[in-house]
């Protein structure tokens, strides 16, 4: 919601090492004066599986203004309830603060292509999120229930005028369901959300709820139908 050109949807990957412990570290210099560090420990004891990982990112930039500095961390853990069903939950934090140089005409980019006509001008975003799943899961059907409770700011001046602030909360409620049956393969599932935003004094609040179902029909090895609806209402008040 509210993307322009798309978005970017990071998925870490999951435990595989057999070892009780093991994790990685990475330090990456560069001639400019950037720097990256990463941290990641993992702990598997067959039953529970958990890793926290973090993360530092400078980067200088190319132009005045345009620095970089990015801070990651997160923390996972899993473990099963019985045979068939597991319980996770993972918190995440990310912080970022960059400058923001602006746009140079053809004169200034003569003079210097690396200068910035608003020193001050940045952007500082933050965001926490928390998420609870449970998985139930058989041979041939699968269910997962996820609460996802989430808060971002971001506040930013551009062109050395304009100003913002924005605060947002939500709330979002997903279960999915997954079932195969011969040449059928099903999805399907619901979707609640509840979203609290404001920027400066104006505030939004969003609540929707939708409900889904597609099937994958195999025709042959290498060829498959689909065919499936989607429905869902939206109040939204202003």
């Amino acid at each position: 919601d509210r993307a322009i050109g798309g978005a970017v949807n990071i998925i870490t990957k999951k435990i595989k090492s057999d070892k009780i412990f093991s994790g990685s570290v990475a330090v990456i210099g560069e001639g400019d004066g950037s720097n990256k560090e990463s941290l990641r420990l993992n702990l598997n004891t067959g039953k529970i599986r958990s890793y926290i990982s973090g993360g530092n990112n400078r980067k200088e930039g190319y132009r005045d203004n345009s620095e970089l500095h990015a801070y990651d961390f997160a923390y996972y853990i899993e473990g099963d309830i019985s045979k068939n069903s597991s319980l996770s939950g993972k918190i995440t934090y990310h912080k970022d603060e960059c400058g923001l140089p602006g746009p140079l005409e053809m004169a200034d980019m003569e003079e210097n292509r690396k200068k910035s006509k608003y020193m001050s001008d940045f952007a500082k975003i933050e965001l926490k999120s928390a998420e609870l799943q449970h998985v139930y899961d058989i041979e041939n059907f699968e269910i997962r229930n996820s609460l996802v409770v989430s808060e971002r700011e971001k506040k930013y001046l551009m062109f050395n005028k304009y100003k913002g602030d924005i605060e947002g909360k939500k709330i979002n409620f997903i279960s999915e369901g997954r079932y195969k049956a011969g040449k059928n393969s099903i999805i399907f599932g619901t979707d609640c959300l509840n979203e609290e935003s404001k920027d400066g004094s104006e505030k939004t609040n969003k609540k929707s709820l939708e409900g889904y179902v597609s099937d994958f029909y195999k025709l042959a090895e290498s060829l498959e139908i689909n065919g499936g609806a989607r429905t869902g209402v939206t109040e939204l008040e202003f």
